[in-house]
């Protein structure tokens, strides 16, 4: 009996050990050997929230190495944004005492900022580590990769793979170049006035804190510099999209939308950039056929200052604490660089920043292997593969973006929680615009 009490206390302590929040990633074997047993060196990740991405791309980089090993650490448990602050505001307690991990993450959806950190000089600066390394080369790389991220010179942050986001129109309409401002993009608006769909089933919401997160949030730096006239020019710009609460309404025409149809014909389509081509995947091709007819069209971007190019950059990055085992950090983010793409490697819905990888995905996507398919109104649409016109537009599309798209969720929140008085009538774009700058004031003032 006591044998039978003892196994089951056994029993009990090790699941409840399998249920902290470190995950371990070893080798085939369950461990990782190392030549003359020297010792292995372990180094912490930590990212907000679980993430299978993650996992993959740590199991390998473990099994491929003998004298380092990865270790996640989860803030929450949830990718639930209303649980991010707690597990920040937590986090950096812990690192400001002094308990600090090897690497912090970041994905497009949860952007960490760490220029606090910069600022009191826990953070390595990246350069130095490339420049180096004789085994790595940045033209090996989109130079965005190196460039977008930059503070005054200095790196600090890398991302591997990212995904676009940008709006198309038809030439046509818009013109061959890219790029406009806030006052072009109003402008070109008010001259199609029967226009049903903008951005296909974007809810006004969604469009302003989409457009205050773009023009006065610092990608970079995440620092906010709110413009009140700007922002009342947003208001009025969005009068021409839907509500939310109308939005289950549009999308009884969604699927029309989608094919082009005179019922949901869009002015501009919003377009999310993850593949050249394959199943389900909204690529060039899709497009040229499904959406503007196999009319020309053009990558116009979102409105943005200066008349940049508005197509935006959304990665996932990687940072590392200045410690004496950078260097292990830095093998790790060299892995992550140079992974192929494929559903098994880690990156099933991204694109690599490697010249090589993304040549190859182009060579790919132009093979006839019947994977190149959408479903429209519940009937499968084939392709087909590719064409070098095809790849080029994409690809040109890819070198041209530089710009990170800024992602705040408190900013998102107060944008949220506000407009919803002016969208419904019940304020005024004047007594909104406000109340916003006061709340985004308050609100950088405690973080900033």
């Amino acid at each position: 009996m006591k044998k039978k009490l003892l196994f089951c206390v056994l029993i009990l302590l090790l699941s409840l050990s399998s249920g902290c929040e470190k995950k371990e990633f070893p080798g085939d074997s369950g461990t990782v050997s190392s030549p003359g047993n020297a010792q292995i060196k372990e180094l912490e990740l930590v990212t907000v929230f679980p993430d299978p991405w993650l996992d993959n791309a740590v199991m390998k980089f473990n099994r491929s190495r003998k004298d380092y090993r990865v270790t996640i650490t989860a803030l929450t448990q949830t990718n639930e944004p209303s649980d991010w602050k707690a597990a920040f505001d937590k986090f950096n307690t812990q690192v400001m005492s002094g308990d600090t991990p090897d690497i912090i993450y970041s994905s497009q959806t949860d952007t960490m900022d760490i220029s606090s950190y910069i600022d009191k000089g826990i953070m390595a600066e990246l350069n130095e580590l490339i420049d180096s390394d004789p085994g790595f080369n940045r033209e090996d790389y989109l130079p965005s990769a190196f460039t977008s991220l930059e503070r005054d010179g200095e790196l600090y942050e890398l991302f591997p793979c990212f995904w676009i986001e940008t709006i198309a129109a038809k030439t046509s309409d818009a013109g061959p170049e890219p790029g406009w401002t806030l006052d072009e993009f109003a402008s070109f608006l008010d001259s199609k006035p029967d226009a049903k769909f903008i951005f296909d089933h974007q809810p006004k919401e969604e469009f302003i804190g989409r457009m205050v997160c773009n023009l006065f949030i610092d990608p970079v730096t995440m620092e906010v510099n709110f413009d009140r006239g700007e922002f009342m020019k947003i208001l009025k710009i969005s009068d021409r999209f839907p509500t939310s609460e109308m939005q289950s309404g549009i999308m009884d025409d969604y699927d029309n939308f989608l094919s082009g149809t005179e019922n949901g014909d869009p002015l501009m389509k919003r377009f999310f950039g993850t593949q050249f081509a394959g199943a389900g995947v909204l690529s060039v091709r899709y497009y040229d056929y499904a959406v503007f007819g196999g009319e020309e069209y053009t990558f116009k971007g979102y409105p943005a200052k200066n008349k940049e190019n508005g197509t935006y950059l959304l990665p996932v990055r990687f940072s590392l604490v200045e410690s004496p085992e950078n260097e292990g950090g830095w093998e790790f983010i060299k892995f992550l660089f140079n992974m192929t793409v494929s559903v098994s490697s880690g990156f099933p819905a991204y694109l690599p920043v490697k010249l090589s990888e993304l040549d190859r995905l182009a060579a790919e996507a132009k093979r006839d292997n019947g994977t190149n398919y959408v479903f429209l109104n519940g009937s499968r649409y084939d392709l087909g593969p590719n064409t070098d016109e095809d790849n080029k537009k994409f690809m040109e599309l890819i070198k041209s973006a530089y710009l990170i798209y800024p992602y705040d969720t408190e900013i998102l929140n107060i944008i949220s929680e506000e407009t919803g008085a002016y969208a419904s009538g019940q304020k005024t774009a004047d007594a909104v615009a406000g109340i916003v700058e006061n709340r985004i004031k308050l609100y950088t003032e405690e973080v900033f």
